[in-house]
């Protein structure tokens, strides 16, 4: 058969290589940088970086819409300051001394199964993060300034809305009650961080993923449906 039947064979150039480690950088994957050279060619890794590629600009355009409002709107701002600070772990603490202040009957099981949630959560967290680490915005895109200091190098997953929405499952499954202003919550610390330049939308979304998923697994592991 012909040559131009064979898109598996090892025909591609190094310039197709240097195309797609390019778009890695793009994205803010510096993992990229030590891909190997037969996977950095295949057709199938660069299918998958040009859908990245397309995610990646959705997701840088939708960052400067909602940091560019920020900046319009000092009092937005102010308050993205604040909603972020509460997603800082303080309530994380907080929540389990005030149910056993109030002496909740389901105060013990709540501690544990938010430290063991959290827990499950830190390690998933920090692994992506190190194993991902895509930059944050203002390593990838020009003329770009957050206006936080991150705690970290990596952007990929934000751990604020991670353990924000780790915090709002876990404590809607075991109380009930205040589910939705827990999740409007948490929503707002994911909003924050991106009004703020510190992640990407798309860093959000997943933190929200992880952290609520982590959450419901763990309370299904405990029986408390």
């Amino acid at each position: 058969m012909g040559s131009r039947y064979r898109p598996f064979s090892r025909r591609f150039s190094l310039r197709s290589a240097i195309t797609v480690l390019q778009v890695g950088r793009l994205c803010g994957l510096s993992a990229l940088k030590q891909t190997r050279h037969e996977n950095a060619i295949s057709p199938f890794y660069r299918y998958w970086m040009a859908i990245l590629s397309t995610l990646h600009q959705w997701d840088a355009r939708l960052l400067k819409q909602l940091f560019h409002q920020g900046q319009r709107r000092r009092s937005l701002t102010q308050l993205a300051r604040i909603v972020s600070r509460s997603g800082d772990g303080y309530l994380a603490i907080a929540f389990p001394i005030t149910a056993w202040l109030l002496s909740a009957s389901s105060a013990s099981i709540y501690t544990a199964a938010l430290a063991l949630a959290f827990a499950l959560e830190r390690i998933t967290y920090l692994l992506l993060k190190n194993v991902l680490q895509r930059r944050r915005p203002q390593e990838i895109m020009p003329d770009f300034r957050a206006l936080v200091i991150p705690p970290d190098r990596f952007s990929f997953p934000s751990g604020h809305s991670s353990a924000a929405f780790c915090l709002a499952t876990m404590t809607g499954i075991v109380f009930g009650g205040p589910f939705l202003i827990l999740y409007c919550w948490a929503c707002c610390v994911a909003l924050s961080r991106v009004v703020l330049g510190a992640h990407f939308p798309g860093d959000t979304v997943a933190g929200a993923i992880i952290g609520s998923s982590i959450a419901t697994l763990t309370a299904a592991q405990l029986s408390l449906f």
